[in-house]
């Protein structure tokens, strides 16, 4: 039985093409893939056995395994704040294909810290890949804080007044919930919330990587508010 019910909000295949452009061609590792939801709606223009999931939630991943068993999908039992409290493991799945031609990661970096995605950028890096773009969330858009503000509120009754961090001498913050912010540390403690998410001010978030190794260019598909993280071999 499928999770959830695909719909428009879910189809992030438009940015993936708008950055990737044509993929028929291509190998695609989708770090973080949920169901498939970017196989689904590329209707077809992804090769089903050409694509490769990996996700920390079991349910997706085997949902995703029933809808497209030509794919290929790796369960990544890892810690993450809203998607896998219990997980354990700090090992990437061993995945049999090394050359992965596009690598993409939508709204999964913005639910770790810095640690974490320098520590996996380090691990996707080391595939034989063309083109990778990976999304982040800017602390200096408006929009995109004002959104979680309102989501926040609708959810809770209240927040943190989150437009006023725009602007700020805030590299990094973390936003557990609705009420608790943790600011300018690259590892976040592991506390148990419903939601959390990361802001990055992104010149600081370049420097920080290009420090690391990854020379990083920034992609804004689509409207915009949510960038990425670009890196082509």
């Amino acid at each position: 039985m499928a999770l959830y019910e695909r719909n428009n909000s879910t189809n992030k295949y438009p940015l993936f093409k708008e950055i990737f452009k044509d993929p028929s061609t291509s190998s695609v590792l989708d770090y973080g893939g949920n169901r498939g939801n970017l196989l689904y709606f590329s209707n077809g223009e992804i090769i089903e056995n050409t694509y490769t999931s990996i996700d920390v939630d079991i349910e997706s991943i085997e949902s995703g395994k029933q809808e497209f068993p030509n794919a290929n999908w790796y369960h990544y039992d890892k810690f993450n704040y809203m998607y896998n409290h219990n997980g354990q493991t700090t090992e990437f799945p061993r995945i049999e294909n090394k050359n992965q031609d596009l690598i993409w990661a939508y709204s999964v970096f913005s639910h770790t810290d810095l640690e974490e995605l320098k520590y996996t950028l380090k691990w996707l890096t080391s595939f034989n890949f063309k083109k990778l773009a990976v999304s982040v969330l800017d602390i200096n858009t408006s929009e995109v804080l004002q959104y979680f503000y309102t989501r926040r509120v609708k959810d809770y009754g209240y927040s943190f007044k989150l437009p006023d961090l725009k602007g700020k001498d805030y590299d990094i913050v973390y936003f557990f919930d609705h009420d608790s912010l943790i600011i300018n540390r690259e590892v976040c403690p592991k506390l148990t919330c419903q939601h959390f998410v990361s802001f990055y001010n992104l010149d600081f978030l370049q420097d920080y990587l290009k420090q690391h190794g990854y020379t990083t260019t920034i992609k804004r598909p689509g409207d915009g508010y949510f960038p990425f993280l670009y890196i082509e071999n």
